[in-house]
């Protein structure tokens, strides 16, 4: 900043200390808006990726539900009351036993491992709260693909040790569903439940996590799961 003629040295001094304290104010916010921006971020990926994990108009509209009420969309409601009600209930109409439903967020997905043990899969970020933290316990193991927006994979450990072959079929649905669907080698993180926790600002299934490993797998190895 050059010196202004209009003012003497003391006046031009004056100037230079307030531009520094007012230059310095704004870099104490920077962090602290760098971290909203990053949530912000966050949540969207989220969003598209369940908008791309949806398989049918009742997935859609729980999609829209959220993003309106984030507030990215005004107007009237936008949920479809008659989808959202289809997707509460199994095939045929009936409603899914012993399955408990999410709150606006529909059933999450159940699957058995091939050594016996049961995997939950949250495929929006409704189901991705309620199986991390409803559903699943401290001493149960959580996946997530790594770096991208998808799925809450939950292996109900029932007091066992879960063998690799588990975590490999948990990793492949983690990694199919999810944004590195179509890639040929996705890396999925898993660790204990309990060293899963909320994401500071963030909306249902935000999450940030501690204490991982991390695998590589091919999300298409999810699809034996899905077709058996």
């Amino acid at each position: 900043m050059p010196l202004d003629p209009r003012f003497d040295a003391v006046g031009n001094s004056n100037r230079y200390f307030n531009k520094y304290h007012k230059l310095r104010r704004a870099l104490e916010l920077v962090p602290a808006q760098i971290e909203q921006n990053d949530t912000e971020l966050a949540t969207l990926e989220q969003f598209m990726a369940d908008l791309k994990l949806a398989e049918n108009a009742a997935e859609v509209a729980h999609v829209k539900a959220e993003v309106q009420a984030a507030g990215y969309i005004r107007g009237k409601a936008l949920v479809d009351k008659k989808a959202l009600k289809a997707a509460k209930k199994g095939k045929g109409g009936k409603a899914a036993k012993g399955k408990p439903t999410a709150p606006g967020g529909g059933v999450p997905l159940h699957f058995q491992s091939r050594e016996g043990f049961t995997l939950l899969v949250g495929k929006n970020s409704r189901q991705n709260e309620e199986v991390t933290f409803r559903q699943a316990t401290s001493n149960d193991m959580w996946l997530h693909a790594r770096g991208v927006a998808g799925a809450h994979v939950i292996i109900k450990a029932a007091g066992r040790e879960i063998p690799r072959g588990t975590i490999d079929q948990a990793a492949s649905l983690a990694a199919y569903y999810s944004e590195a669907r179509g890639s040929t080698s996705a890396p999925v993180d898993y660790t204990l439940q309990r060293h899963v926790r909320h994401m500071k600002g963030g909306g249902p299934g935000m999450v940030i996590y501690e204490r991982e490993h991390t695998i590589y797998i091919e999300p298409d190895k999810a699809l034996t799961l899905l077709k058996g």
